[in-house]
């Protein structure tokens, strides 16, 4: 399987490593010296238990201490071109990615599960990667207020 999608102007040959070295998989290797406490959002309206489960594989590469909240189906909001059904999961581990290397990695994930400007458009959503939390620091403030999110984060 397959977790990310590197293109050679996305990789520094200085900055590689091997997933024995706490590298992933060809990727960048931009650490922080102290982990990180990280709070995920998965989501996906497409061949959704698949790709959810893919999803948490490729994550276990990146974080260490992973705890998964229950799924949870929810109808899509707003003005969504398709009516397919999310299937939504939280994840909390800790990393000594930054969270800018961090949120990169997530994107390059998206990618490589299929995620296009043009599927979105489209409102196909292989797997949608969010941080809600990184440390302290709350992200996608809209999300925090969504019903689905309130439910789960008791789960942890």
């Amino acid at each position: 399987m397959r977790c990310w999608r590197l293109s050679v102007y996305e990789m520094d040959r200085e900055t590689l490593s091997p997933p024995e070295s706490g590298g992933v998989r060809g990727g960048l290797n931009k650490q922080r010296r102290t982990m990180a406490k990280v709070i995920l959002s998965l989501a996906s309206n497409r061949f959704q238990a698949k790709n959810l489960s893919r999803a948490r594989q490729c994550l276990e590469e990146i974080f260490s201490d992973l705890r998964y909240s229950r799924e949870h189906w929810t109808e899509p909001v707003g003005n969504a071109k398709r009516r397919d059904a999310y299937l939504n999961q939280l994840a909390t581990g800790t990393t000594t990615l930054d969270e800018e290397t961090l949120n990169e990695r997530l994107k390059q994930m998206e990618l490589s599960f299929g995620r296009t400007q043009a599927k979105r458009l489209l409102g196909i959503v292989p797997i949608d990667l969010d941080i809600l939390q990184y440390d302290d620091e709350r992200r996608h403030l809209l999300d925090w207020q969504r019903p689905y999110v309130t439910e789960l984060i008791g789960d942890f």
